[in-house]
């Protein structure tokens, strides 16, 4: 009896240690890869030099760094923090900023032309004189953000709307354009009550 005892016991154990390894293992599993894709040298480098071109810094926290004049075109930005970080004057020309955090940053005379902004929270940012020439805005939350003397021809707004030549400042759209930027869905997150172009 003693000895079948001891035999149950151990594998109540062995199944204990199994269970606690699924309850580690099954949230990093779960996890989106590109939340756990960047390098810690990459971010590094990236504070200390300011350039990183086409570097995967998805998911990583960055913020209220100063990135100002930063070298960082083509990079993997999406899903990271990077609320109050200042990116003014930077070239960040085809990013990957998909669900990113911008809440108030600054990025002020920076070059975002064709950056995928899909779903970024934007709160209070600037962008200023920005070059947003073919950028994607559709899904974002563009509260408070200031549009001025920016450059919008061609970027495609949070309805999926292309705004058409001289949107400057603002995202001047055709009143029969019904067409939205192929292949990708389509709807303001966060509304676009009171934004330049919004209505």
């Amino acid at each position: 009896m003693a000895l079948r005892y001891r035999r149950k016991e151990k594998g109540t154990k062995h199944r204990s240690r199994a269970l606690g390894v699924c309850f580690i293992l099954v949230p990093l599993l779960a996890a989106p890869l590109g939340a756990l894709a960047f390098k810690q040298e990459d971010v590094d480098r990236v504070l200390a030099t300011k350039q990183c071109t086409f570097c995967d810094l998805t998911g990583a926290q960055l913020s209220g760094a100063d990135l100002s004049g930063g070298r960082l075109s083509g990079a993997r930005l999406s899903a990271a923090n990077l609320s109050k970080t200042s990116l003014s004057d930077s070239n960040l020309r085809n990013v990957n900023m998909r669900h990113t955090q911008l809440l108030d940053a600054n990025l002020s005379n920076a070059d975002l032309s064709g950056a995928d902004l899909v779903g970024a929270d934007l709160t209070g940012a600037s962008l200023s004189r920005a070059k947003l020439s073919g950028a994607d805005f559709s899904d974002a939350n563009l509260s408070g953000t200031d549009f001025s003397e920016a450059n919008l021809t061609g970027a495609y707004w949070v309805d999926g709307k292309k705004c058409k030549e001289g949107s400057i400042g603002e995202c001047k759209k055709d009143p029969g354009q019904t067409e939205n930027r192929p292949g990708k869905a389509r709807g303001s997150h966060g509304g676009t009550r009171g934004l330049p172009g919004g209505q």
